[in-house]
């Protein structure tokens, strides 16, 4: 399933993180944040876990990590 790089846009700006702030939460460099944001990159798994973490622990539900994939209409 596709990463959604908006979420982390999402939290980051709903919490008024910048993005080496995020980067120290979830133990990336600033650069990282950067590249995820932007799609150049996919952070692994045990990454957007720790995103996963911050968000939800901040009471953010409603965020979506990965995008539905599209169904291919008959």
């Amino acid at each position: 399933m596709p990463f959604n790089p908006n979420t982390i846009k999402l939290l980051r700006e709903r919490e008024g993180l910048s993005q080496y702030s995020l980067a120290t939460l979830i133990n990336v460099t600033p650069q990282s944040v950067l590249n995820y944001e932007k799609g150049r990159t996919k952070p692994n798994t045990e990454v957007i876990d720790r995103i996963y973490q911050v968000a939800y622990g901040k009471g953010h539900k409603d965020l979506e990590f990965y995008k539905t994939p599209k169904r291919n209409k008959k």
